[in-house]
């Protein structure tokens, strides 16, 4: 794909910061904060007219607040002033996916795992599907990829890592916000969403939560009463304090809102289908009762080193069975046995295009073929979405 205008800029201030001294995640966050702040000071457009003097007075002000006038040499902070100037004229998706492809970048020594851009797309088509006029909630918003694109007015993510909810607050309104989206409320918080009370919080009427926790992890369960009710409903052991990270996310958000209308679309580990321990074999009961609405199986060509499961789910309305969405391979063989078994299913075949175009788009596309396939085979997702949804009716 073509370097924009908005990259090169965001590539040449990056370059200046961590000749600088600053690194990683932190050099990304303080580049972010000075975009939203500028941006800010026009409300979110792009439509400039502004003074000079005005906008280098804010700069002054923001480098002097983020203690970074410290360590700039003065040429880098002229031609830093210059170059921040530059960049809020320019597209402000082009400046989120700058932002974006820097956070990609530096993912190894940052040591963070972006979601990537498949999962994205089908757990965002989900969302919306289940969406009911309330909140969309990240528990564990990174840099803020999931909740981006779902246009709706109220989001809510959650992160310990500060830098990343700096990231993710640019990130998002950069995208999300604009003059004519007066109803729009972004709020984003650095506290552990395990330690968060949702009994009495009016953002957490009507949620929908789409979220990537940190999978292979294990993680204390600090909350007592759920603790109490993880070990009764026989998820978790009596001699244990610890479970995986995606069981006690998930966990949070059921039994803290049993009464609620909820929906979740969330990854777990492949464990969560064959796992024989009785506490797997006892989560996996609940939320096959209870609310679970598909499965779709991911494997590592998505981008991630990690084979991942998505899970989604409503707490009031739900099939009688899960509904399993499987990768095409062996696609065939898979139609021949779901036929014999005669279970529903749809199977759709396209007859153009290359061999792993997961989301059909010019970024999985060389500039050679014909982009009319593209725009067709990438209706994949919703059509996979829209067959779920047509079993339940």
């Amino acid at each position: 794909m073509e370097t924009t205008n908005a990259q090169k800029i965001i590539y040449e201030i990056s370059e200046i910061l961590y000749r600088n001294g600053k690194y990683g995640m932190e050099r990304i966050a303080i580049i972010c904060k000075i975009i939203s702040k500028l941006m800010q000071s026009i409300g979110w457009d792009n439509n400039l007219d502004f003074n000079r003097n005005y906008f280098d007075n804010i700069f002054n002000q923001l480098i002097h607040e983020l203690n970074i006038n410290s360590f700039l040499q003065n040429r880098d902070t002229k031609q830093l002033m210059d170059l921040f100037i530059d960049i809020i004229k320019e597209n402000k998706q082009d400046i989120a996916n700058s932002i974006k492809q820097l956070v990609e970048n530096d993912k190894k020594s940052s040591n963070i795992i972006p979601t990537d851009d498949f999962s994205v797309k089908i757990m965002q088509a989900f969302a919306k599907k289940l969406y009911k006029g309330g909140t969309y909630i990240d528990p564990c918003v990174g840099t803020g990829r999931l909740l981006a694109g779902l246009g709706a007015d109220k989001y809510y993510g959650f992160d310990v890592d500060r830098n990343a909810i700096k990231i993710a607050d640019t990130y998002l309104n950069l995208l999300e916000n604009s003059p004519n989206r007066t109803r729009l409320s972004i709020k984003l918080s650095s506290e552990n969403f395990l330690y968060t009370s949702m009994k009495y919080d009016f953002d957490f009427i009507l949620p929908t939560f789409i979220y990537d926790p940190p999978l292979n992890e294990t993680l204390e369960v600090n909350d007592e009463k759920l603790r109490y009710e993880l070990r009764n409903r026989a998820y978790l052991s009596y001699n244990k304090n610890t479970i995986p990270s995606e069981y006690l996310f998930l966990s949070k958000i059921l039994l803290e809102n049993k009464d609620n209308d909820l929906s979740y679309i969330t990854t777990f580990l492949p464990s969560f289908t064959n796992g024989e321990d009785k506490y797997r074999q006892a989560y996996r009961k609940f939320l096959i009762e209870g609310s679970l609405i598909a499965i779709v199986q991911l494997n590592n060509s998505t981008g991630s080193n990690i084979n991942k499961l998505i899970l989604v789910g409503s707490t009031k309305t739900t099939p009688n069975h899960p509904i399993y969405l499987i990768t095409p391979k062996n696609s065939t063989m898979l139609v021949d046995k779901l036929k014999s078994l005669h279970i529903p299913h749809q199977f759709v075949l396209f007859d153009h295009g290359v061999h792993g175009g997961s989301l059909c788009n010019h970024a999985v596309y060389d500039e050679k073929y014909d982009f009319n396939h593209i725009r067709e085979n990438r209706t994949w997702v919703d059509q996979s979405v829209d067959f779920i949804f047509s079993l339940r009716k």
